[in-house]
């Protein structure tokens, strides 16, 4: 008998994950439907929406950030109806404790395709699933841990995302972009990143970066743009050029069968003239790239970055020379960073000649280095919850000059794009944090979405409004943290 599956988010989004979690669900028979809480709406009215479609499953998609509210919704949920309720994202797999938590029926760790069916499968013929692997259940009065699941090393076997989940049920996510996946995993290891923390998780579990294959990706991209009418393209990978030879492959066939512009995702260290010369080429308008810090020895001793000034340097004069935009991506609010050491991350975006310039305030992600990091050494301030609900509001660190670097965050954009607003700035962030620079960083950011990410008009008024209070209220959900967000393209 099939069963009845809601997926549960708090950021409104088209989440890759959960259109591959629903692809494999309804290859096997059973019914998907997704259900977002956004920050406006009120939860009872969420709860009503959900109750009426009756679940068997609840699953819920879980940035580290968002837990509270998830918890909420699924305590609500189970006092109105019996409900199984599986929690699953970057969150639950590097805290699993959370299934401690009386309305958590069971924690999925990692890439869940197959321990999601396995799950659904067992309910629906009434067999427990605690034998599953990748999970972890409730029963006989303790936690069952199970080992994490084997990883999918042919990505080609997995069904193609399912795109009408999202845009049959919300008329304002028919945009005319598409995002795709090309490969997972990342070879770095980088101390702020949760791809690190998730790879120690899987060793011994298959290769954890694997790439599909071209022919595959361009057949995927073919029927989403035959199927949609989409115009733009946009390559979420982490790290879309780091095997040069597929790249080059890959170029060269999206030129000659897609051809749409598309954006992505690249390392300022791998960008060669030939990879960028491709890029340009097969009709990529703009990347994005970390620079993080214009700390040098920041860069490379604390975040483990691996890149150099020099580097970054040269990618951006690369994208320049072939008419290549490009967003950096920067954090500021580092362990033990200065105002001054924040102004010095200002300057690298000037000097490059940054396009889009994008900053978020730094939060220490569960279970990666830096986390381990701000906790040895007593980093976190007293009552801040160790992360926040948004990197784009406040630190959780107790720093020096906190306050001004909270500011510059909101006002970074116009202080890369406006050098001679420099002075100016420097004075104004001395101010009392308020609503007003709230304002001003969420025109900036819009104005940096609407332009690095190839969306439209329409899209941009659409999302922002649904996610506006990410920007102008601290409750907002943590979708914003680069750092935590490495598993959300394909975590439930």
């Amino acid at each position: 008998m099939p069963l009845k599956i809601a997926f549960i988010q708090f950021v409104y989004y088209e989440y890759l994950g959960v259109m591959y979690l629903s692809s494999c669900l309804k290859k096997n028979g059973h019914k998907v439907e997704v259900f977002i809480c956004q920050g406006w709406r009120d939860t009872e009215a969420f709860v009503d929406e959900i109750a009426e479609y009756r679940p068997d499953i609840a699953g819920f998609s879980i940035m580290t950030g968002s837990e509270d509210a998830a918890l909420e919704v699924a305590r609500r949920i189970k006092a109105r109806m019996q409900v199984y309720c599986i929690f699953g994202g970057p969150h639950p797999t590097f805290v699993p404790d959370i299934i401690t938590n009386e309305c958590v029926d069971c924690v999925c760790i990692g890439e869940a395709e197959h321990s999601l069916v396995s799950i659904a499968e067992r309910l629906a013929a009434g067999e427990s699933p605690e034998k599953t692997a990748g999970a972890w259940f409730k029963g006989d009065g303790k936690i069952i841990r199970n080992d994490i699941a084997e990883l999918v090393n042919d990505l080609d076997s997995l069904p193609r995302p399912d795109r009408s989940l999202y845009r049959d049920k919300y008329k304002s996510m028919r945009s005319r972009r598409a995002g795709f996946i090309l490969g997972r995993g990342c070879p770095f290891h980088c101390s702020f990143c949760a791809n690190m923390a998730l790879e120690k998780l899987y060793r011994g579990k298959g290769n954890y970066v694997r790439q599909r294959s071209v022919s595959e990706v361009i057949g995927e991209m073919k029927d989403v743009k035959k199927d949609y009418n989409i115009k733009t393209v946009y390559i979420r990978d982490d790290t879309f050029i780091i095997n040069k030879d597929w790249v080059l492959e890959f170029c060269e066939a999206y030129r000659r069968e897609i051809g749409l512009p598309f954006a992505c995702h690249i390392r300022a260290e791998s960008a060669s003239e030939e990879v960028i010369s491709a890029l340009s080429s097969a009709n990529c308008r703009t990347v994005s790239f970390g620079v993080e810090t214009g700390s040098p020895d920041t860069r490379s001793l604390l975040l483990k970055k691996g890149v150099t000034d020099e580097q970054i340097i040269e990618c951006a004069r690369l994208l320049k020379k072939y008419g290549i935009r490009f967003r950096t991506f920067n954090m500021l609010g580092l362990p033990g960073e200065t105002i001054d050491d924040a102004f010095g991350t200002v300057d690298i975006n000037v000097r490059i000649g940054t396009d889009y310039p994008w900053c978020a305030l730094f939060q220490p992600m569960p279970a990666t280095e830096l986390w381990e990091y701000c906790k040895t050494n007593n980093m976190f301030e007293a009552g801040s919850g160790s992360v926040q609900p948004s990197s784009f509001h406040d630190s959780p660190l107790a720093l020096r000059n906190k306050n001004e670097i909270v500011n510059l965050q909101k006002l970074f954009f116009y202080a890369v794009r406006f050098p001679a607003l420099r002075r100016p700035i420097r004075a104004l962030v001395r101010i009392r944090p308020n609503l007003f620079y709230n304002l001003l960083f969420m025109f900036a950011h819009a104005w940096i979405y609407y332009n690095n990410d190839l969306v439209s008009f329409r899209d941009l008024l659409n999302v922002g409004f649904r996610n506006i209070s990410r920007y102008l209220s601290p409750a907002g959900a943590g979708e914003g943290s680069r750092q935590g967000a490495a598993m959300r393209k394909y975590a439930p």
